[in-house]
């Protein structure tokens, strides 16, 4: 399957698990490709074409069991779901399983017998439409991209793209109709790096377009006022748009930008967030700041209280405090999450300037720390997190940027809550202060 319908997978495995950053699922969707890419490049396996190449009948993956394999698939699969279910995360351990899974599932639908049991065991794997009838394999996989994307309910523009990549490909589906695939004949280089070329843009044009699908024309934008009649309407029509994810907070969302400029952000935020790992490669830092029109006291009152923190983070489901007594430094919490619990304590209380708490062991560990600046009508409020993701330099990098969307989304609930007395959680729960 090419490129584009491997990565409309993700959205729906992000639609089953919303709350699973969508780049790491776009990434296991296409790992094994990756993988395949990689040892493709070493001389490790290989690909072969016909003298001429005419259709993606002509284009031969000759040698691919380490990459392309059950064994493989379903190892990998077992690590990624070990590894995320160690960190905590079981539920985005089984998201990013399905999507390594998925990859292989769909290869056997239309691969040319190409696909091994594992490295040494062979097995024709494959219906082998891509040789026999290619253009029954691209209805195939035109009409699944365009269920992924029905699914998941996602923008015009992705449908867009989806169908679009698709029909780019007919050429490679049909000797009937010339294309740049004659260009590939007797060049497998070529082949591996169009195929990495294909990975990239579609991973990136889908990224950026479910996250647009999702966004609101919002009205909440820091600083703003949101007035009571205004959240009402947006009640009025079904939760509409306030139960998809926000704008970030902190900066405005690009309203009329250009498309290019909105891709040459995603980019430049990807690569700088690669960046953000601490030296171990395992700790990342996130940063988020709202103006509330609210004094300082009656935020960090709020705050402090953390058994409010259910009625602004719809992951949080119950908050309580595990020891007597006033709130303050060293009081201790139990917090129970969607698929998981933590505890926690307060390790800095300055009222009502700083705020500050960390996991305890064995949890990994988090630090929260809300500072709070008095301002002319109300305080900025920055939420910093310092977090051991439990995970490698790379793929540490590439949650920075979900993980900070998902605590500014948290932060624009508690400060309609704070200045509006209710708000809608994405959960599609109405929470009142």
């Amino acid at each position: 399957m090419f490129a584009i319908d491997h990565a409309a997978t993700a959205l729906v495995i992000k639609r089953r698990f919303p709350e699973a950053p969508l780049p790491l699922l776009l990434v296991s969707v296409q790992l094994m490709e990756l993988l395949w890419v990689v040892l493709n490049l070493l001389g490790v396996e290989r690909v072969t074409t016909e003298p001429t190449v005419r259709s993606v009948a002509d284009v031969h993956l000759a040698y691919m069991p380490w990459s392309h394999s059950v064994a493989t698939m379903l190892g990998a699969a077992l690590l990624v779901w070990v590894g995320a279910r160690a960190a905590g995360r079981p539920r985005l351990g089984l998201a990013l399983a399905l999507g390594v899974a998925s990859h292989l599932l769909l290869d056997l639908v239309t691969h040319d017998h190409d696909l091994a049991w594992a490295p040494g065991l062979e097995g024709g794997l494959g219906l082998g439409l891509y040789g026999a009838a290619p253009m029954v394999g691209f209805a195939i996989e035109l009409l699944y991209g365009v269920l992924c994307w029905r699914i998941f309910r996602g923008s015009r523009a992705l449908l867009l793209v989806i169908v679009g990549f698709n029909l780019a490909n007919i050429s490679f589906f049909s000797a009937a109709l010339p294309g740049p695939e004659e260009l590939l004949a007797n060049r497998p280089l070529a082949v591996v790096l169009v195929v990495l070329a294909q990975i990239v843009i579609t991973l990136l044009l889908v990224r950026v377009l479910a996250r647009d699908s999702r966004r609101k024309p919002s009205n909440l934008r820091t600083g703003a006022t949101v007035t009571a009649p205004a959240l009402a309407s947006t009640r009025g029509n079904g939760g509409g748009a306030m139960n998809r994810a926000p704008a970030s907070i902190g900066r405005r969302a690009p309203q009329g930008a250009s498309f290019l400029a909105a891709l040459l952000s995603t980019v430049v935020g990807t690569l700088s967030n690669l960046g953000c790992a601490s030296v171990d490669g395992r700790t990342i830092t996130v940063r988020n700041e709202v103006f509330i029109q609210r004094p300082a006291e009656e935020v960090f009152a709020y705050l402090a209280d953390f058994e409010n923190m259910p009625r602004w983070n719809y992951y949080v489901k119950s908050v309580v405090r595990t020891t007597p007594g006033e709130t303050g430094l060293g009081a201790t919490f139990h917090q129970v999450r969607k698929d998981d619990w933590q505890d926690y304590r307060i390790v800095e209380y300055e009222l009502p300037r700083a705020l500050t708490v960390t996991t305890l062991p064995p949890e990994r560990s988090l630090a929260m720390r809300f500072s709070l600046l008095p301002a002319s009508g109300g305080t900025t409020l920055v939420d910093e997190w310092t977090l051991d993701t439990g995970l490698p330099w790379p793929i540490a990098g590439l949650a920075v940027e979900p993980i900070r969307r998902a605590v500014a989304t948290n932060l624009q609930k508690l400060r309609e809550l704070l200045e509006v007395g209710e708000t809608l959680l994405p959960d599609g729960r109405t929470s009142r202060r």
